[in-house]
């Protein structure tokens, strides 16, 4: 591989909070390691009012940011990716065979801006619950950060990746489902397993 930084797609549905959330944080976090982009399946076109002053809050940067469509990066003159993350609740079964094969891996969080979660949230709670979706995606992404990502053989990484993703569901829920008034038997469905 060249020196050129690694490029990440990162994907979930509207392209409004999770996914901009982690563009933004991957970018701040990743120095000239890694290129990050986000898109949705179906993408709103519009970021979510929370999203953006979180970011603010975090001082991270996000004039540049906006809501996309992920065919843009599915063609084959589209920039290059070497990784793609899913954030979905579920993995979804429409995305096309990426050009280059890049690496995917799934790391579902619950989408703070789906009206099944803030229904449930009293609204001067809800930017607890944007919050800690931002502490998950900061927690799994400096995890990834951490490792020799460049060096690693292919399936070295995807173990890496996939257990990154197992510790830090299993340390974030309970949170997440006290906050959104859910009990413990209905975990598996929030987390998207």
């Amino acid at each position: 591989m060249s020196e050129r930084p690694w490029q990440i797609l990162i994907l979930c549905n509207d392209n409004a909070a999770r996914s901009i959330l982690a563009e933004a944080l991957m970018n701040a976090l990743g120095g000239h390691r890694v290129r990050a982009v986000s898109a949705g399946y179906q993408p709103s076109g519009v970021i979510n009012p929370y999203t953006l002053s979180l970011l603010e809050e975090q001082g991270i940067e996000s004039d540049h940011l906006q809501s996309k469509n992920w065919a843009e990066f599915a063609t084959a003159d589209a920039m290059p990716l070497d990784m793609i993350i899913s954030l979905s609740e579920l993995p979804t079964q429409n995305t096309p065979s990426w050009p280059g094969q890049p690496i995917q891996t799934h790391w579902a969080i619950l989408d703070p801006i789906a009206d099944a979660t803030l229904s449930q949230v009293r609204p001067e709670d809800i930017p607890k619950v944007f919050m800690q979706v931002y502490a998950l995606l900061t927690e799994r992404i400096l995890n990834f950060l951490s490792l020799s990502f460049e060096e690693l053989e292919r399936g070295e990484l995807q173990k890496h990746l996939d257990e990154i993703a197992r510790v830090g569901a299993a340390a974030a829920i309970p949170d997440l489902l006290e906050m959104v008034g859910i009990d413990d038997d209905e975990d598996d469905e929030w987390l998207g397993s």
